[in-house]
């Protein structure tokens, strides 16, 4: 009954709208155990490289449950016609929080600091640097490049309808954007506190690179991690700290069409 009603909760938010919001939270709920054996049956076997996808405990992956099954929903209200710029705002949130938060730290570094926020390459490479605490681990600028190609691709070919795309320099896509209203973002930042992994909290300190990333203290650090990302008052100090400018400061979100324009 507690996953339900933390399903129906989150897909309430998604919607606004009561019977879609029990659709998909009795879809996620209904997935929550074989999603769970898939992940202990991904577990048996040792990768050659780092792991990019999470083994995550029941509250993040009923989540990732509702966000995956809400998409059904969210693209029969755009083939409609009826749905409005917060609608696809949050949408685009969702889906960003979707492709990064079963993966590693470093997609969910290029999520915020490539995409929901302008950092240039430099910067992001500190900030994962940072959030890792972990020497052995670090990038190249062709592995970021590469990683952010891939979440933009998937945002793209997902909102495609909706959205613009330049050219910024050296050839980089961009999504057409302006500067965000006050209204706008307050959405941002109420979407981001709702789609923090459930189960994680705000810590001064980042957790450590000690523990194995395949052990439950390695999972929980670092679902943290995601945490300290995602979240918007962490994320602000973990910029503070670095000396970068703040997050308000570089947000950039897509400007929307919809069918009313």
């Amino acid at each position: 009954m507690e996953n339900f009603v933390s399903a129906y909760q989150l897909a309430h938010f998604l919607h606004r709208d009561e019977p879609v919001a029990f659709e998909v939270a009795l879809a996620a709920v209904s997935h929550l155990g074989t999603e769970r054996m898939r992940q202990e049956k991904r577990y048996h076997y040792q990768p050659k490289f780092r792991r990019y996808k999470l083994m995550t405990p029941a509250g993040p992956l009923l989540q990732h449950l509702v966000f995956r099954e809400s998409e059904t929903f969210e693209q029969r209200r755009e083939r409609s016609g009826a749905v409005t710029r917060d609608d696809l705002l949050i949408w685009f949130l969702k889906h960003l929080v979707f492709l990064t938060g079963q993966r590693a730290t470093f997609f969910a570094v290029l999520g915020m600091t490539r995409i929901l926020y302008r950092y240039d390459m430099q910067e992001a490479m500190a900030i994962y640097d940072r959030v890792s605490c972990d020497p052995a681990c670090h990038y190249q600028e062709g592995a970021f490049r590469a990683g952010k190609k891939t979440l933009f691709d998937a945002l793209s070919r997902r909102f495609a309808p909706w959205v613009e795309i330049r050219h910024g320099a050296h050839g980089e896509r961009l999504f057409t954007s302006q500067p965000p209203t006050e209204r706008e973002r307050g959405l941002v930042a109420a979407c981001l506190e709702i789609f923090t992994p459930a189960g994680t909290c705000c810590q001064e300190e980042l957790p450590a690179a000690s523990a194995h990333p395949d052990s439950s203290g390695g999972r929980q650090a670092e679902l943290q991690r995601l945490h300290a990302l995602g979240h918007p008052p962490c994320f602000e100090r973990l910029t503070r700290s670095l000396g970068l400018p703040p997050p308000a400061e570089r947000l950039s979100i897509p400007v929307f069409r919809t069918p009313t324009d």
